[in-house]
């Protein structure tokens, strides 16, 4: 079962090591952790008007759980290309392990 994940996750492995970009995540308790993440940009649900939800784009990376050896906690920050931003809110992502961080202020 072991080389079936393996096998399963070569694609999202690739993806992350052709796209990814060098990633400190730091929980809120301190720890630091480096590893490569996708940074991009997601849509957030801000607000509601008139019944309808009102969207923005916000800064995001996927984490995976694996990488950082848990599940990463709204609070953290994130360092990515200099900048650093907190984490504000967390999605599933399109796999088991994954979580997207949405980014916040940069701290």
């Amino acid at each position: 079962m072991a080389f079936v994940d393996e096998l399963m996750d070569l694609p999202n492995v690739a993806a992350r090591d052709s796209f990814g970009r060098p990633v400190v995540y730091t929980a809120p308790g301190g720890e630091r952790v480096e590893l490569d993440a996708i940074y991009t940009q997601r849509h957030k649900r801000v607000s509601y008007r008139d019944g309808a939800p009102v969207t923005t784009i916000a800064p995001a990376i996927d984490v995976r759980h694996a990488d950082i050896g848990g599940e990463p906690e709204a609070g953290g920050t994130v360092e990515v290309m200099g900048r650093i931003y907190r984490i504000v809110d967390l999605d599933e992502g399109n796999e088991p392990g994954v979580t997207v961080c949405i980014l916040g202020r940069r701290s």
